[in-house]
């Protein structure tokens, strides 16, 4: 990841640095994400390569995370003439007593996040594709190496 500093990284929400299978990957592996405020551990749910990837939250030591209930995430992949288009959904469960304004600061914080996430993963498949990448893709997600300009 690159460590690139935007605004809302700057006020605090939680910034990836790289996330990992410690076991490997397939279904019911953990998924461990990193941040430079915590680890986030993901179950994997589901495992297509190349097609799709979900995985739900179990457990984190992230301070901004008290109140969230569920974050589950999916991709899905597909070709298009100039690559791979990644689409990506995410669903979120908070608890009652979680504020009007805490939502907000939550949907923008994980807006940023996939947009960090998304520039990092076209950065690292254009450097592949050049020839100056380190050959497999290590970031939070899909190790596609053709990403293009219009990820969704």
């Amino acid at each position: 990841m690159d460590r690139s500093n935007s605004l809302l990284f700057k006020l605090g929400v939680p910034q990836p640095l790289e996330c990992r299978l410690p076991a490997g990957g397939g279904v019911g592996a953990e998924r461990e994400c990193v941040s430079d405020q915590g680890t986030v551990h993901q179950r994997i749910l589901e495992w297509e390569p190349g097609r799709r990837l979900s995985f739900r939250m179990e457990t984190n030591d992230l301070p901004s995370a008290k109140g969230i209930q569920l974050i589950e995430d999916s991709f899905d992949l597909e070709p298009t003439s100039s690559g791979v288009a990644v689409y990506r959904k995410t669903r979120v469960q908070v608890t009652a007593d979680y504020s009007l304004l805490r939502r907000l600061e939550l949907r923008l914080g994980l807006k940023q996040v996939h947009r960090y996430v998304f520039r990092n993963w076209q950065r690292l498949a254009r450097e592949s594709e050049r020839g100056h990448g380190q050959g497999a893709i290590e970031s939070p997600g899909p190790p596609e190496a053709n990403v293009p300009d219009n990820v969704h």
